[in-house]
């Protein structure tokens, strides 16, 4: 096998002679290929003809770059300019200054420079800012190997974008010692072939960048106990060990086209004689293994000859010259490099090391540059604007989710103990987060599925059972508390005895945020039913492990190592997901960067324009909520107003219809407790002789019956001169007489409700139209009422609420949950003067109907509105259990007339019939369906996108400026942008 590295494709090259492969004959592509590569040898002949010894010597130093004084600065330029150094390796630094830097380093280069650093997990392993990857440990649990590929690419178009050429990445090593101090997490795992092919993978996407990758540490640094940044590690495997094990990932990776491999400071007797000399120095090990027998052409670069391994017997300079005897093209980061230059340099001229030997290394150097485009032309300058920002992207946190979602491991799961399904008795999960990491991600993305209670993390063991009430669920997680930490970090004595003793309560599960060799601490986690492994305490792995451990997505993921041989590499569990939605962001929808930029700018105007103080926007796509936005605040310049968060509950107003009247409705038609056929006056007997009698459900339901479109019920309640509660209807005393509370110290009668069905008993209809009416679905309440004893308000969270872990949804929310978590509707207006109106309906029919209306009253926060959009849908499905029949929800979602004088649904507004081609809902499909509400809320189901879009305001909040959320049309502008993106998103693709 011979390699040559000047026929490496990479950056542009790579791209444009595979399309020439794909179009062209293959003879003529290889032709095109060679000439490709009698241009660049020209090229690099043509610099080294013209370069100069000391240059030449020069050029294999890579030295150590720190540049946080001006001293430090002062000096690398002095080693760049007098020296000659070939590329420098640059630490831990601010992603602006080093950029910075490179961009002045590259300026004084007489020959361009390789900028080298480290970015095996991404540019925040050196850089701050910057984005964080997972491990390489946590890719080994990866079986998509496309997205180590895309990792790769992403961390090296970050590297461009920072004017970095090489990244000393990846670790080939082959992981097979739990205490080795300085790889663990950086390898891929302990299996030869996995870490060959993630290797592979996470190369070809760095080099398709236009990257230099470098595999490391050869010959295998896995199987150490001992860093070689102290020490000089032995390996004492054999031979055919060594080729089958720690040698075999190297090969391949380095037969698949990566450009350089890092040579590591270890003592292999068996690969050396027992000799004791580090693999590094070995021209045994560098030139025979790479050179000789696999033919590796490319840059062969030391590990830092600044560490123990080799320094403690090799000083500066001796370090070097044996290095190039050995085989390497180019020095890392010497402990004196100036020293070390010079004595190269006397060693070439005194014949200890042949001229023609530098000039290979050159060769080899320069060819490098001239693949990266940077030798025959000067450097292109770094743009430091907006760096930090290019570096931490919403793709990269996208692309991150989805590994991460990819790598969680079910090491066990007895009695299918997860996912969590049944959510139906209302109990809370219970949550124990243990460890010094922070468990915030996992608890509150734990929130959005079901009503979560965190556990002190200081309990014992006996106040956790005396809090956990029977059948109760309890995820017991242990979160790491230093993601830098190579190796596995030490699990308290007090974690260890409270994870035993809490492993054997029915319904606990244990999930683990850390390296898996912590497992090998302590044998308690073995006892739990269900064990999750997400690997690193990220953000991605709290929120991939709940996803997990609530079923919107299955576990993937296989344990990269082996756990003391009763847990084996490769084995990892798996269940379907149970559809409830998992998290991601907007590209995942399909949603373009510009299109985000126009729904961002919308969200903004809504509170800046005065339409409303805020609002939550959630745009859920393929089972997954790609927008989650938060906007503005809960009032107007209010001393109690809060920023608006995820958590914030909203008053649906109309949406009431859709969301807790009509499932009911649909669950009693499917049930055949009701016929849609029917007329109002064989369901309810109170109605025969009224005019009202012959409607039937279906005109009803599609507001078709000829009802009014309203009655201002509370009028009746009040002086008509001053607006005032009349005190035969209000008082300010809750009793049996007012038992129904409508605003702080207010309470109405009890015996209104029965007015008010009187009322619309007695008021006259029309002949047979559409008339959007708020009393058909007064009427539909007493439908449901006669079917439900205990209450639509009960039934509907009894039925589909509380089962979805719906918990903020339903009437009355200051039942259940504190004022402040809800955002006020008005102030000051109609029959509650000098009033908040906050957790207390907006709807005054509704208020003194109890808060307990068919068209009114119902409360959410846009997650639970979107759970519920989301099982529409999925045709009545969500997490696990069925809901509705795929037929009801087809029979009640699709047109009952299909003209142009009504174009609804039984329930739910279409898309209008004939209507002109700039209408508000031309955008959408016939399939679409949804609901407004007047407080500012909208939920809307477009099956063709798999969409499901939910925003809720309190636009009614200032009666001043209110008219002006409808006026500006926000709801449908933003979901015009996204559906508009989503459908270039595809036509795209179709391309």
């Amino acid at each position: 096998m011979k390699l040559h590295f000047l026929t490496l494709a990479l950056a542009v090259s790579a791209i444009s002679q595979a399309l020439c492969a794909s179009i062209i004959p293959e003879d003529e592509a290889s032709a095109a290929a060679k000439r490709e590569d009698r241009k660049a040898a020209r090229a690099v002949d043509s610099v080294l003809s013209s370069m100069t010894l000391e240059e030449k010597v020069g050029q294999m130093f890579v030295p150590a770059v720190f540049i946080n004084t001006q001293a430090e600065r002062d000096r690398a330029l002095y080693l760049i300019e007098k020296c000659h150094v070939g590329g420098i390796s640059m630490y831990r630094n601010k992603p602006t200054e080093a950029a910075g830097f490179i961009n002045q380093a590259q300026s004084v280069a007489k020959t361009p420079l390789l900028t080298a650093m480290t970015f095996e997990r991404g540019l925040a392993m050196r850089l701050d800012s910057a984005f964080n990857y997972p491990w390489p440990l946590t890719l080994g649990a990866v079986q998509d190997e496309r997205l180590i590929r895309r990792m790769g690419r992403r961390v090296g178009e970050a590297c461009a974008r920072m004017g970095v050429n090489y990244n000393f990445a990846p670790s080939a090593d082959v992981n097979s010692n739990p205490a080795n101090p300085i790889i663990g997490v950086r390898s891929f795992g302990s299996d030869p072939q996995d870490v060959a092919e993630k290797a592979s993978a996470y190369i070809d996407g760095l080099q398709s960048a236009g990257v230099l990758a470098c595999v490391k540490h050869f010959p295998g640094h896995g199987d150490t106990d001992k860093d070689s940044h102290k020490e000089l590690p032995v390996i004492n495997a054999d031979r055919q060990h060594l080729e089958s094990v720690e040698l075999y990932p190297f090969e391949k990776t380095l037969g698949n086209g990566a450009a350089s491999v890092m040579t590591a400071h270890l003592d292999v007797p068996a690969l050396e004689g027992g000799t004791g000399r580090p693999s590094s120095l070995s021209s045994g090990i560098v030139d025979g293994i790479l050179r000789s027998r696999w033919g590796f052409d490319g840059i062969v670069i030391t590990d830092a000859l600044n560490m123990k391994g080799v320094s403690s017997n090799y000083p500066s300079g001796r370090a070097e010259i044996e290095a190039i005897k050995a085989g390497n093209d180019m020095l890392l980061y010497s402990a004196d490099p100036e020293t070390a230059y010079r004595e190269v340099l006397r060693a070439v001229k005194n014949g200890d090391i042949r001229q023609q030997r530098i000039d290979q290394s050159v060769r080899r150097i320069l060819s490098a540059k001239y693949r990266l485009g940077i030798l025959t032309r000067r450097a292109s300058q770094t743009d430091t604007s907006h760096l930090v920002r290019d570096l931490a992207t919403v793709e990269d946190s996208s692309l991150c989710l989805t590994i991460m979602e990819n790598a969680v491991t079910l090491l066990k799961n007895e009695h299918s103990g997860l996912p969590v399904k049944d959510l139906s008795s209302g109990n809370p999960v219970y949550v124990l987060p243990l460890g010094n990491g922070g468990s915030s991600v996992f608890t509150s993305v734990a929130g959005t599925y079901a009503q979560v209670k965190i556990l002190p993390a200081n309990s014992t063991a006996r106040q956790v059972k005396d809090m956990l009430p029977d059948g109760a669920r309890l995820l017991v997680s242990w979160h790491e508390d230093n993601p830098e930490s190579f190796t596995p970090q030490a699990v308290p004595k007090g974690d260890v005895e409270l994870i035993d003793s809490l492993s054997q309560l029915p319904g606990a599960a244990f999930v683990m945020f850390g390296n898996p060799y912590c497992l090998l601490q302590f044998d308690g986690w073995k006892k739990y039913g269900s064990v999750l492994l997400a690997y690193q305490n990220m953000w991605a792995a709290q929120t991939a492990a709940a996803e997990a451990v609530f079923g919107s997505i299955a576990p993937k993921g296989k344990l990269p190592v082996t756990l003391d041989g009763e847990f084996e590499k490769g084995e990892g569990l798996t269940f379907k997901p149970i559809g409830r939605l998992a998290f991601g962001f907007y590209p995942q929808g399909g949603i373009s960067a510009g299109a985000m930029c126009t729904v961002d700018s919308l969200l903004a105007d809504i509170p800046a324009t005065g339409s409303a103080p805020g609002g939550r926007l959630i745009v859920a796509r393929g089972g997954r909520m790609v927008i989650d936005r938060s906007f503005g605040t809960t009032m107007y310049g209010d001393s109690l107003s809060r920023p608006v968060t995820p958590g914030t509950v909203y008053d649906l107003a109309s949406v009431t219809k859709v969301s807790a009247t009509l499932p009911l409705i649909m669950r009693l038609y499917e049930n055949g407790d009701i016929k849609l056929t029917e007329k109002l006056g064989e369901v309810l007997p109170q109605y025969k002789g009224s005019d009202k009698q012959g409607i039937t459900l279906t005109e009803i339901l599609a507001h078709n019956g000829g009802l009014p479109a309203g009655i201002p019920f509370y009028k009746y309640t009040v002086d008509k001169k001053t607006g005032e509660p009349l005190p035969e209807f209000y008082s300010t005393v809750r009793s049996e007489e007012y038992p129904f509370q409508v605003g702080d110290s207010l309470f109405t009668c009890a015996s209104y409700p029965d007015t008010v069905l009187a009322r619309i008993r007695a008021c006259s209809v029309k002949p047979k139209r559409y008339v959007y009416s708020d009393l058909d679905f007064y009427l539909l309440r007493s439908v449901a009422d006669k079917f439900y004893p205990q209450g639509i308000a009960r039934a509907v969270q009894d039925e589909f609420y509380v089962p979805m872990g719906a918990v903020s949804m339903g009437y009355n929310p200051l039942d259940r949950m504190p004022a402040d978590s809800i955002a006020p509707t008005m102030r000051g207006n109609s029959f509650r003067k000098g009033y908040v109106i906050r957790g207390y309906v907006h709807d005054g029919g509704a208020a003194i109907y109890g808060g307990v209306s068919g068209h009114a009253g119902n409360f959410s926060s846009a997650y639970d509105l979107a759970k519920y959009g989301q099982m529409l849908l999925q045709k009545g499905y969500y997490g696990g259990h069925r809901y509705l029949k795929e037929s009801t929800v087809d029979r009640f979602t699709r047109y009952v007339y299909g003209t142009k004088d009504n174009s609804r649904s039984l329930g739910f507004v279409k898309k209008q019939i004939g209507a002109k081609a700039d209408n508000y809902d031309a955008f959408l499909s016939d399939d679409a369906y949804w609901h407004t509400g007047w407080t500012g809320t909208i939920i809307v189901v477009e099956p063709r996108l798999d969409l499901v879009y939910v925003l809720l305001t309190n636009r009614t909040y200032e009666e001043k400026t209110f008219g002006l959320f409808s006026e500006n049309s926000y709801r449908f502008k933003i979901l015009e942008a996204i559906v508009k993106s989503m459908e270039q998103s595809m036509e795209k693709h179709r391309k």
